[in-house]
C-alpha cells in the first residue's frame, strides 16, 4: 500500500476513534449502544495501530509485535482465569455474537495489541526515537519498561469502569480498588513488561529495520489517542451521576465515586502525552538519526554490522 494512501487512513481511522471516544460521553454505561460503540473504537484502533506500525516496522515487524501479544495475553489470561494467578479469580461476561479463544473473547487480544501499540508509541516519542537505538546498551531494557508503566498507567483509568461499572468481566471476590483487586495490576505488569521486552529483543537481535518518517502527524496521532482517552474520562466523571452499583460478592459502589478516581488517575496520561508532544515539537530533528527528503528510510545497522557497535551518537537516544 502507498505511504500517502497508509496515511490517510490513519487520520481517518482516528477521526473515528475519537468519535467512539465522544459517544462514550454522551451514552451511559446502561446505553444497549454502548457495547457496538465500544467495539468500532477496538476495530478501528486496532487497524490504525496496525497500518502505523507497518509503516515504522515494516508488515513483518508489526506482526510479530501482534503475534507476540496475542500468545502472552491470551495465555495469561486464560491461565489466570482457570487459576486465579497471576491476575486473581474472575471470568468474562457473555458477548454474543463475539467467539472466544478458551475464555477469554478475542476482542480483548485485540484490545491489548491497539493499547500496547499506542502505549509503545508515547513512550517511544517520550524516549525520542528510542525505537531506532535498541541496539545500544540498555536500551532494550529502558523502552520496554516505560512502555509497560504508560499502559499499566492506562489500565489503572480503565480498569474498574470495564468490570465493576460495565461488567465486561467480574471480579468474584471483588477487590479493594474501585472491585479491582490490586493482583490484577501486579499482574498486568508482569504481562505488559514480557510483551514490550519481547519485541524489543527482537528489534535488538533480528535487526529489523525501523523506518524513518519525518510527518508530524505520524509521530502525534498515537500520542493524541492516548491524551484524548484520558479527557474523555475527565468527561465522563463530569457528566456521571451518583448511583450505587453491587459488585460479584454484594458490595456496593458509588458510580460517581468510581469516576472521579479514574478521572484523577488519567491526569498521569495527561502528563506522559502531553511530555511526549512537548518533546517530540522540541527534538523532532532529532527523533530519528536520518532527515530524508522523500520522508521514509532506513536508520537500523546494517547486517554485517556488530552487533555490540555502538552507532555515532548514542547520547542522541538517551539525552532527557
Amino acid at each position: 500500500m502507498d505511504l500517502r494512501i497508509k496515511q490517510g487512513a490513519l487520520w481517518v481511522l482516528a477521526l473515528i476513534f475519537f468519535l467512539t471516544l465522544l459517544g462514550q460521553i454522551f451514552f451511559s454505561t446502561q446505553s444497549n449502544l454502548l457495547p457496538l460503540i465500544q467495539l468500532v473504537q477496538i476495530c478501528s484502533g486496532f487497524v490504525f495501530a496496525f497500518i502505523h506500525g507497518s509503516i515504522r516496522y515494516g508488515g513483518k515487524g508489526v506482526f510479530f509485535f501482534f503475534v507476540t501479544i496475542e500468545i502472552i495475553t491470551f495465555a495469561i489470561e486464560n491461565l489466570s482465569i482457570a487459576t486465579g494467578f497471576p491476575f486473581g479469580h474472575y471470568h468474562y461476561a457473555p458477548q454474543a455474537p463475539i467467539p472466544f479463544i478458551g475464555a477469554v473473547p478475542i476482542t480483548t487480544g485485540m484490545a491489548y495489541f491497539l493499547y500496547g501499540y499506542i502505549a509503545w508509541w508515547v513512550a517511544t516519542t517520550l524516549l525520542r526515537g528510542l525505537d531506532a537505538q535498541v541496539r545500544v546498551k540498555y536500551n532494550a531494557i529502558l523502552l520496554p519498561a516505560c512502555a509497560s508503566l504508560t499502559l499499566l498507567v492506562w489500565n489503572i483509568v480503565a480498569e474498574p469502569i470495564s468490570s465493576t461499572l460495565q461488567t465486561k468481566w467480574i471480579w468474584e471476590n471483588s477487590g479493594v480498588f474501585n472491585g479491582v483487586p490490586l493482583t490484577k495490576f501486579f499482574g498486568l505488569s508482569l504481562t505488559f513488561y514480557l510483551f514490550f521486552q519481547v519485541f524489543a529483543l527482537f528489534l535488538r537481535s533480528k535487526n529489523q529495520p525501523v523506518h524513518v518518517v519525518q510527518k508530524a502527524s505520524f509521530w502525534i496521532l498515537p500520542v493524541l489517542l492516548y491524551f484524548f482517552y484520558a479527557v474523555t474520562v475527565i468527561a465522563m466523571y463530569l457528566s456521571a451521576k451518583s448511583q450505587l452499583i453491587e459488585d460479584a460478592i454484594g458490595k456496593s459502589w458509588d458510580a460517581k465515586s468510581i469516576y472521579a478516581t479514574a478521572a484523577l488517575a488519567s491526569s498521569n496520561m495527561l502528563l506522559l502525552s502531553s511530555l511526549a508532544l512537548f518533546r517530540y515539537i522540541k527534538r523532532k530533528p532529532q527523533l530519528d538519526s536520518e532527515v530524508v527528503s522523500e520522508g521514509i528510510t532506513r536508520t537500523a545497522p546494517s547486517p554485517t554490522q556488530k552487533r555490540d557497535e555502538e552507532p555515532a551518537k548514542p547520547n542522541i537516544s538517551l539525552r532527557f
